[in-house]
């Protein structure tokens, strides 16, 4: 008999392996997207609109604030 995995451990490990890897990256990239996000985020709009995936009025003046 020959020890070894069966198509379904194996289809289930790999699965597995790319959703840790998935995780990390998403766990890694989210510090970028937020600090993009808060700074195209109007001044008046950062406590006031809450948690949202992306702001709803988008400004560069935060930009032209720090130049």
């Amino acid at each position: 008999m020959i020890a070894g995995r069966s198509a379904s451990q194996r289809f289930f490990g790999g699965v597995g392996l790319y959703a840790a890897i998935a995780a990390y990256v998403v766990f890694a990239l989210f510090p970028i997207y937020w600090t993009l996000k808060i700074s195209v985020t109007p001044e008046r709009l950062l406590y006031s609109e809450g948690i949202t995936f992306w702001p709803s009025h988008m400004t560069l003046q935060n930009f032209i604030t720090v130049l």
